[in-house]
């Protein structure tokens, strides 16, 4: 049944969600967004009531690009000494006054950016400012040390700060430790959930760890051992995307991984689990196929024909034994005169 931008479908393994969403619904989505006030958890409510056709997960993944594209244009802005100066006294000011229990939270807000990151720019300013505390005489601050000590704030010999960065640490939706640990937790279940799906079809295929053993680099969460087709397209390997795929990410991942694994290995697929802008499918990206779920009812597989010739195989062995020895031989010979 169609729902706006989303599809439902059931097929003989389970209940199949297609998540395609039309292009000029992902436009309104942007932007309602961009319209919106800088505040995660609320704008994604909002989102939810103003687009109840769509899935949560579809909302929350295109509201964290969103969100992401901002603070990306936004950090070579705050990443100058002098910025980072501002943002530390404006810190201070905030801190003092006691009344704002969430000092770096409402600081964020205020510049479009990301708690944890505006905490790291603090500590960072923090530590210059008290380098006896924190650096051997002579030693600079390091992205290293400002890096170990975002994540273990209980390093941080301020206590006040160092609560104000633990809270940064969970309130951040899309930057810190906490949330890096629930994305890869999610990768890792999709990816699982591609493994279940294949054996279910009784399709043999190798992982990342098969690969990784045997010293390959840059390789698709799944190469399959035969490859599959779905309609016309002829599938050797399947990458795993629990996110959303819009222009901008998918050409990133084109360029990054997808282009490579079609050069080593052929024709693939990549999933994007909470789905796609529908446009992404054209001629440009040929030879990769984008889908939002693996299509159980529209794959098939490819059978090959082996021919073994009994003589022939024997005749061949005989020749290459009969070379070898002759090879051996005449070695020998060599070596006695």
């Amino acid at each position: 049944m169609k729902s706006g931008g989303l599809v439902h479908q059931s097929n003989r393994v389970g209940i199949q969600a297609e998540w395609r969403m039309k292009r000029a619904v992902y436009d309104d989505v942007v932007s309602f967004i961009q319209a919106q006030r800088w505040h995660f958890d609320n704008c994604l409510l909002a989102l939810e009531k103003a687009f109840p056709q769509e899935h949560p997960r579809t909302l929350r993944s295109i509201l964290g690009q969103e969100y992401q594209k901002v603070i990306k244009k936004r950090f070579p802005v705050y990443n100058t000494p002098s910025k980072k100066a501002e943002i530390y006294r404006d810190y201070q000011n905030l801190a003092q006054k006691r009344s704002e229990a969430d000092p770096i939270g409402k600081l964020s807000s205020k510049l479009h950016f990301s708690q944890f990151l505006t905490a790291r720019i603090i500590l960072e300013e923090h530590i210059r400012a008290q380098p006896h505390l924190y650096l051997d005489e002579g030693a600079t601050v390091t992205k290293y040390l400002v890096n170990q000590l975002a994540k273990n704030p209980n390093l941080v010999l301020d206590p006040e700060l160092a609560t104000h960065i633990k809270w940064c640490i969970h309130a951040d939706p899309l930057y810190g430790p906490v949330v890096e640990g629930i994305k890869q937790a999610v990768g890792i279940e999709h990816e699982i959930r591609l493994q279940r799906e294949l054996r279910q079809l009784d399709i043999d295929f190798e992982d990342e760890n098969y690969f990784r053993k045997v010293g390959c680099d840059k390789t698709p969460d799944v190469k399959l051992v035969v490859p599959f087709s779905v309609g016309p397209n002829i599938v050797n390997w399947v990458e795993s995307k629990a996110l959303f795929g819009d222009h901008e990410s998918h050409a990133t991942y084109m360029k990054n991984q997808l282009y490579s694994y079609w050069n080593r290995f052929g024709p693939g697929m990549v999933i994007y689990w909470f789905g796609f802008v529908d446009d992404l499918n054209t001629k440009k990206h040929q030879g990769i196929l984008v889908c939002d779920n693996l299509p159980l009812k529209s794959i098939s597989q490819l059978e090959l024909e082996f021919k073994w010739d009994v003589d022939a195989w024997l005749e061949q062995e005989e020749r290459e034994q009969a070379d070898s020895e002759l090879v051996i031989t005449e070695r020998l010979h060599q070596l006695q005169v």
